[in-house]
């Protein structure tokens, strides 16, 4: 499911799911070590194919996978019609 913030539950919390049961695959690209504000952990970049043309924003979309959210980092749209969108996404842990 390709999710817009917020995140959480409620009303105003939950966020607006923009495509749910989407027939996409995730590949898994790389793993890195990140620091952020002095914490270090692992980030985790993938590749999601999605079998159908999607408009994403990467500020505000997330994908949910295996209840966990993948942050958008941007959407390639493909050059050639029977090519597939691949949305390049990391996962922060």
């Amino acid at each position: 499911a390709v999710k817009r913030f917020p995140s959480g539950d409620g009303p105003l919390l939950g966020g607006v799911k923009l495509y749910e049961n989407l027939p996409a695959r995730v590949q898994w690209i790389s793993e890195e070590i990140a620091e952020e504000r002095g914490i270090k952990g692992s980030e985790g970049n993938y590749e999601i194919i999605v079998g159908r043309h999607v408009v994403v924003n990467a500020s505000e979309d997330r994908v949910l996978w295996h209840g966990r959210y993948l942050d958008i980092v941007r959407l390639r749209t493909p050059d050639n019609i029977g090519d597939l969108p691949v949305i390049e996404a990391k996962l922060k842990v």
